[in-house]
């Protein structure tokens, strides 16, 4: 199958892949390869965003109908939040004030992963981070390191969830991804890892 993931979404892709489980990855701003005090940034930026967005949560769907809710919700992810519609704006209630595993996701899949067996991953894996990210601020660029045969993407103007923010450029990424993978059924050729 062809993944694709959004930051611990991404880090879940990647870890796919590290497990023959993947034909191509496109991980945006994948989560495990932060520092310290990233950890404990993430960390903290998270805990905010779920206390808020459950506090706003009764009144979540009326914000997502007002322009100024639309902008306010959406702050931190994405580089022009005033452009979200209703729909985005309503998904942060099950994302953030709903989730019911929000703590055990946020520990072991920010404050405590540390990815181990990238160096198995052998499909194509194209790393994308957003320029303007400031919640997973410079780690994508990490993986390059761990991951041989990957590729670094930055998406110029980009937050944390550019499929918002640039959509058109993560499709072509997209089908980047899936055309440089070998074929189920066929052997990976030289002119196929060279795609």
């Amino acid at each position: 199958m062809h993944v694709l993931g959004n930051s611990v979404g991404a880090r879940v892709a990647l870890e796919l892949a590290s497990r023959g489980r993947a034909l191509s990855v496109v991980a945006i701003a994948p989560s495990g390869l932060n520092t310290p005090p990233e950890r404990i940034y993430q960390g903290a930026a998270m805990s905010l965003a779920r206390l808020a967005l459950r506090a706003v949560a009764p009144r979540l769907d009326g914000m997502a109908r007002s322009a100024l809710g639309r902008t306010l919700l959406p702050t931190g992810l994405r580089a022009a939040p005033w452009r979200a519609s209703p729909v985005e704006a309503r998904a942060l209630k099950a994302g953030f004030a709903e989730s019911a595993d929000y703590w055990r996701l946020l520990w072991w899949g920010i404050l405590a992963d540390v990815p181990t067996g990238m160096q198995r991953i052998d499909c194509p894996v194209i790393l994308v981070q957003g320029t303007a990210d400031v919640i997973a601020a410079g780690q994508t660029p990490r993986y390059l390191w761990l991951i041989a045969g990957s590729r670094f993407v930055p998406l110029l103007g980009a937050g944390h969830a550019p499929q918002s923010d640039a959509p058109g450029a993560i499709v072509r990424l997209i089908r980047q991804a899936t055309g440089a993978a070998p074929r189920p059924g066929r052997t990976a050729s030289v002119t196929d890892s060279a795609a």
